[in-house]
């Protein structure tokens, strides 16, 4: 644009003024455009989702997860769905499928595995010593069911037998009997 002068200046505002009626006639345009586009997915949305896709309400009610779960399963990317739009979708055959082998792996826990409370009634001890063993990472989860940590049955008899030995190294001090 020229360097407006008080000479210029009606000249320079009639540009302007033109040039503000093309940019208004270019976004009505696109406006129109734009609400025909609407009112097109207004009228496929009426129709509802096809009937193997879910959204993810009808997603967390089918595999029985809430919504803050079913997120950040998506976050993570561990569970399969479809991004159109802002919008999310699900298969369904892929939710089933998804579901089964995720049943599947918690079905497989291995063999001689316990919870620190099982653990606590069998080996008779308390729970502050498994958890000791825990935290100083001489025993590590096995694996994980619902909420509860499993942990090998031999590594945690391992571990006590370790601290029995050094409990039985240091030697007592001998009692009195004091006759009667």
């Amino acid at each position: 644009m020229k360097k407006v002068t008080f000479n210029t200046l009606p000249e320079a505002i009639s540009e302007l003024l033109d040039r503000v009626e093309r940019i208004e006639q270019i976004l009505g345009n696109k406006s129109r455009m734009l609400q025909s586009k609407t009112v097109r997915t207004k009228k496929s949305k009426s129709q509802g989702p096809l009937p193997d896709k879910l959204t993810v309400k009808e997603a967390g009610r089918f595999l029985n997860l809430s919504l803050v779960t079913l997120y950040s399963y998506i976050k993570n990317k561990k569970i399969p769905f479809e991004k159109q739009g802002r919008r999310l979708f699900f298969s369904k055959t892929d939710l089933e499928k998804w579901n089964q082998n995720r049943n599947n792996k918690n079905q497989s826990v291995p063999e001689g595995s316990i919870t620190i409370k099982e653990a606590e009634k069998l080996l008779n001890v308390p729970s502050s010593t498994l958890y000791y063993f825990i935290k100083t990472r001489k025993i590590q989860a096995v694996s994980k069911e619902g909420n509860q940590l499993l942990y090998s049955k031999k590594e945690l008899t391992k571990a006590l037998n370790k601290k029995n030995k050094k409990n039985k190294a240091i030697p007592k001090e001998p009692t009195e009997t004091v006759p009667a």
